[in-house]
């Protein structure tokens, strides 16, 4: 039989294990959605300057 002690440190371990992959996860999703985001402003850009240059335009 396990004494109260041994089981809190242990459920603190698993909770803590538990929090360090949600935040690893947290981080892989956060940087994924800054790649996007970053993917999406530099097709902005290709695409304003292309239709000034198509339209004989000043440049956005």
């Amino acid at each position: 039989m396990r004494h109260k002690g041994i089981d809190q440190t242990f459920t603190h371990l698993q909770t803590s294990a538990e929090e360090d992959q949600e935040w690893g996860d947290s981080r892989a999703r956060d940087m994924a959605i800054l790649g996007l985001w970053d993917e999406y402003t530099l097709s902005a850009q290709r695409l304003c300057e292309r239709m000034a240059t198509v339209t004989h335009q000043i440049r956005p």
